[in-house]
């Protein structure tokens, strides 16, 4: 029986905790609620270990008994020793490398130890009963710390009674930012052009081709982009990344001067401190019991996962459609794809228009982010692929569209500034790069490295109309505070130049790194490298490798 808790306690409780307080931001329930459905999966198994047990003749139970137990200790082997080096859950990339020297042959070796495990435990039992008691004991003690620690400093967006801001426009003022996460700059232009519908749509929208970001992924990004300061790797990333949001974010400052303010999709549960709407699309869209439902599968499957030998990893990764999900519900990664492109067509069906305060919204939608798997109908799924990239962007362009669309039928898309911009590029080979430097092996690095600096950033002033036009200004992407507070007149920023009024030699920095999650914690990014840029992003010229003491002083 302590074999049988040992196991069941792994998956329903240890294990979905250890997960729960290292990713608290991306959970909406506490652990409370998933905690009394593990412990009624737990006593469930339990009964039936029980039962097993107890309708057993004695050699079968005793036998039965002591693999029980073996199972369990190599299944808390395989948790908390044996998992790996595991990557980021993106949905494009698998978590860790499948393969092994033994292949299937693993399974065979599990077996073994379990035999070899269960014989031991046959032979001491009392011994196996106070390690298999302390072990329990420790498991437990060690799980309530966690959690409490981890609900103590727990991150998260604040509960919404009413979404009503995220649909409601004012007749007199409106902001409206859309980050599409990932999104570069080459290819939302080509779907853009290629489409009359979209053309039509993004009526009176400057793009800026000569966009430079400031790293390849959302977590330094993004804390960018809210306060106009750079990350110069004197301080834990987190750190950064919540005082960014939390205090220096521009969005505080449209709040400040009377803007009714929402951020839709708060990355880490972060939210500005004077934006009091930031709910998530899930919280929009889904009812709490469905949320709690696809939470629940979430742990569940991970937990699976890293109880399982390497072998059978991939059979319940499952491509990134999951063991469980993808029964029961849709992964993750997957449904999001389809809420955030809803949540566009949601704003539209719900919007509403009155004489009050102006409003500043923010809509961080992961509907262009990996895994890449939307068909052209943008109604059905294909297995993940770089080639899909194109066609999922295309749909979150006319999710987009949808909403400007309907910011015209009501009558407020003239007295509403646009931003449409992106996080990082893809590191996909840039566009807009010459074909020569292409083709030339020494820039092979370079073209990746502009691909990932290049996101799309689109600006259409109030009032704007007229087919989508290009602006050869050297735009940076922490720039986007300041163009949107001088362009309202209702702020002002510390940090950052208004598109269009900075100088083609103007400095612009760009930090490039090998993302892990246990950056969050480090005072310094190992390894990275900082690169100056002078003109245009896309010449090979204009890039110069600096030292991480010169940018951590601003020289």
């Amino acid at each position: 029986m302590l074999g049988a808790l040992l196991l069941l306690s792994l998956l329903f409780v240890h294990l979905p905790a250890a997960l729960w307080a290292g990713n608290t931001g991306e959970f909406h329930w506490r652990f409370g609620t998933f905690l009394y459905l593990g412990l009624g999966a737990l006593t469930g198994g339990i009964i039936v270990a029980f039962v097993t047990l107890a309708v057993l003749p004695r050699t079968a139970r005793a036998a039965l008994a002591s693999l029980l137990g073996a199972v369990g200790l190599v299944s808390w082997l395989y948790a908390f020793f044996l998992a790996g080096h595991m990557t980021a859950l993106n949905g494009m990339d698998a978590p860790m490398h499948f393969d092994t020297s033994l292949g299937v042959w693993e399974l065979a070796a599990v077996g073994a130890a379990w035999l070899l495990i269960g014989f031991a435990i046959s032979r001491a039992r009392r011994a196996a009963i106070v390690a298999f008691l302390v072990l329990n004991v420790g498991l437990a003690v060690t799980t309530a710390t966690a959690v409490r620690a981890a609900t103590r400093h727990r991150v998260r967006a604040p509960v919404v009674q009413d979404a009503g801001p995220v649909f409601r426009f004012s007749t007199r003022d409106n902001v409206l930012v859309v980050l599409l996460d990932g999104l570069q700059s080459d290819i939302a232009y080509a779907i853009l052009r290629s489409d009359v519908r979209l053309e039509r749509a993004f009526e009176g929208f400057r793009f800026y081709k000569d966009t430079l970001g400031v790293a390849p992924t959302t977590f330094v990004s993004l804390p960018a982009i809210h306060s106009g300061m750079e990350y110069r790797n004197q301080e834990s990333l987190g750190a950064y990344f919540e005082e960014s949001i939390r205090i220096q974010s521009f969005m505080n400052r449209f709040a400040d001067a009377g803007y009714q303010t929402a951020l839709v999709n708060p990355i880490e549960g972060a939210c500005p401190d004077h934006v009091a709407t930031c709910p998530t699309s899930t919280q929009i869209l889904r009812t709490s019991e469905a949320q709690l439902r696809a939470e629940s599968l979430r742990l569940l499957d991970v937990s699976l996962f890293r109880l399982a030998p390497v072998w059978l990893k991939s059979r319940i990764y499952s491509g990134g459609n999951w063991f469980l999900a993808g029964r029961f519900d849709m992964a993750q990664e997957t449904s999001r794809i389809f809420e955030h492109n809803l949540l566009f067509a949601e704003m539209a069906r719900r919007i509403t228009v009155d004489e009050g305060p102006p409003t500043m919204k923010f809509v961080h939608s992961l509907a262009t982010h990996t895994p890449f798997v939307l068909s052209n109908d943008c109604r059905t799924t294909v297995d993940t692929s770089w080639a899909n990239l194109p066609p999922q962007a295309h749909c979150a362009l006319l999710a987009v569209a949808r909403l400007l669309d309907a910011l015209k039928a009501a009558g407020v898309y003239d007295r509403t500034e646009i931003a449409l911009v992106a996080d990082h590029g893809i590191g996909q080979p840039d566009g807009f790069v010459s074909p020569a430097a292409l083709h030339i092996p020494a820039h092979a690095d370079w073209v990746r490295r502009a691909g990932y600096a290049n996101p799309m950033f689109l600006l259409k002033p109030r009032g704007a109309r007229g087919e989508i036009t290009n602006d050869p200004s050297s735009i940076y992407l922490p720039d986007l505070g300041a163009t949107l507070c001088a362009s309202s007149g209702a702020c002002t920023t510390p940090a950052g130049v208004p598109a269009g009024q900075g100088s083609r030699d103007r400095v612009r920095r760009y930090l490039e790194y090998d993302w892990k999650h246990e950056f969050w914690q480090v005072r310094d990014i190992p390894d990275v490298r900082a690169y100056e840029v002078r003109g245009a992003l896309w010449d090979v010229t204009a890039w110069k490798r600096v030292e991480t003491s010169e940018m951590k002083s601003g020289k």
